[in-house]
């Protein structure tokens, strides 16, 4: 028989977005998890929810001592009309919506079930919405009886050395020739990169992300969303602007995240009139050789959409590992359809609809899909 007086007891706490009075003790303890992801930032989270204004719930655990043991985002989307867009743009409590990944994090099973109850019993409340997490963690897989898994994608993550006065190798030696080709014929071409700290240059980075986001069929998130972002984030460090430039002019930039010895490759924007001097290859090249000087571990090249070979080639040849992305759906989710989780390639006519509108409409339309992804 169990003594009570050496078992826990955890009780679930949910603050909802107004309710800051939590916010200092989670994101201490996201930043002491090995798992935390800066995803799971309230100044994160805080940004995704400005992004359509849903609903964002702050699941807790505590146990009887009131420390903070478990926690678990979560937060409501609108989902589109009419059923568009299947699974994906379906009303749901996803952890996280419009975010390669986020999820539960806790150090203890008992925990992690108290969380996810939580989590099914909110789900209750809201009948036609669907109960989405996604995940790195393998650990939600003791929980199958409960969830519905299903692999969304892969990303690719590249590994650091740990001495910064090692060379790191990308693969094999004809990837790391070709790779110094690129960043040789743009430095020969009078391309160099920097970090900005102007929100002027973010604008003109925007309007560089937004055509590159025309150019792959794919809506743009909001200026909005990355103004936010930069406010909230930069001033922390968990976010940089890296530009790449040739006689003062921007050709290309990307925005990277800080956190937990990793750094993303979240966003980027080029002048797809410049592929040719190689500009994304030496921002890469410079954002990875900071990143080692600066002891960080991983390089987190992003997840890749389903039949995009030659975007697999390329993250490949920057010696990356690929790691899969899970998503898990409550088994109470009714009518499932997973085959639509990603639905890749669009079809001809809607590239050939899409390259017909001005760049500003695509703006517009991207604010208002991601205001109900």
């Amino acid at each position: 028989m169990n003594n009570p007086l050496n078992s826990k007891v955890y009780k679930t706490i949910t603050y909802l977005s107004k309710d800051k009075s939590i916010d200092e003790r989670w994101d201490t303890y996201v930043k002491q998890h090995p798992e935390g992801t800066l995803f799971h930032l309230t100044d994160y989270l805080s940004s995704l929810q400005s992004e359509s204004g849903e609903e964002l719930y702050k699941i807790t655990c505590v146990d009887d001592l009131n420390n903070l043991v478990g926690i678990f985002p979560l937060l409501s989307t609108k989902g589109f009309p009419f059923s568009i867009g299947g699974l994906v743009g379906s009303s749901r409590l996803s952890s996280l919506p419009r975010t390669p990944t986020g999820g539960p994090l806790s150090s203890d099973p008992k925990v992690f079930s108290k969380l996810l109850e939580a989590s099914i019993d909110i789900k209750s409340k809201f009948p036609s919405k669907i109960l989405q997490i996604k995940s790195f963690s393998n650990s939600i897989d003791d929980h199958s009886n409960k969830l519905i898994k299903v692999h969304w994608r892969d990303s690719y993550i590249t590994s650091l050395p740990k001495d910064p006065k090692l060379e790191i190798k990308f693969g094999n030696s004809s990837n790391n020739s070709a790779i110094k080709r690129c960043i040789n014929k743009a430095i020969n071409n009078g391309l160099s990169t920097r970090y900005s700290d102007d929100k002027d240059e973010l604008k003109y980075w925007y309007y560089l992300y937004l055509d590159t986001m025309k150019h792959h069929i794919t809506p743009a998130r909001s200026f909005g969303y990355f103004e936010n972002l930069w406010n909230k984030l930069k001033p922390k460090g968990y976010l940089k602007l890296i530009l790449a430039e040739k006689n003062n002019k921007i050709l290309a930039g990307s925005i990277l995240f800080y956190f937990n010895k990793t750094v993303i490759y979240a966003f980027n924007g080029s002048d797809r009139n410049s592929f040719e001097f190689r500009p994304n290859d030496l921002l890469h090249w410079t954002a990875i050789e900071d990143a080692i000087k600066e002891g960080y571990l991983y390089y987190d090249l992003g997840e890749v959409p389903k039949n995009n070979e030659g975007l697999v080639k390329y993250k490949k040849k920057w010696g990356a590992d690929i790691v899969p992305i899970y998503h898990y759906y409550s088994a109470q989710s009714e009518n499932l359809q997973i085959e639509n989780i990603d639905d890749g390639e669009p079809s001809q006519m809607k590239k050939k609809l899409w390259n017909m509108l001005p760049l500003g409409v695509t703006a517009i339309i991207g604010k208002w899909v991601y205001s109900r992804l």
